[in-house]
């Protein structure tokens, strides 16, 4: 499991707030946030520049992970590991 708010807060293990996006359930998903990726995000470097369309596109990933995990954390039970 990618982001387990348990995980993350209990242990320490921070990684996860970085990676978990990186994890797709199968290969259309895949394919469809990459195209998606690609549609919108060419247009939006190309109009930041890279620096901050990379600034834009960590700092979303840690807020969105951040604001998942801590709902998550509080709407579920510790994962048993």
């Amino acid at each position: 499991m990618g982001l387990n708010a348990h995980r993350v807060v209990d242990r320490k293990e921070w990684r996860r707030l970085g990676t978990g996006v990186l994890l797709h359930g199968d290969l259309p998903h895949l394919v469809s946030n990459c195209t998606a990726l690609v549609q919108e995000g060419a247009p939006l470097e190309r109009r930041l520049g890279g620096a901050r369309f990379a600034a834009l596109l960590a700092s979303t990933t840690l807020l969105s992970q951040g604001l998942y995990g801590g709902w998550a954390g509080a709407h579920s039970a510790p994962a048993a590991c």
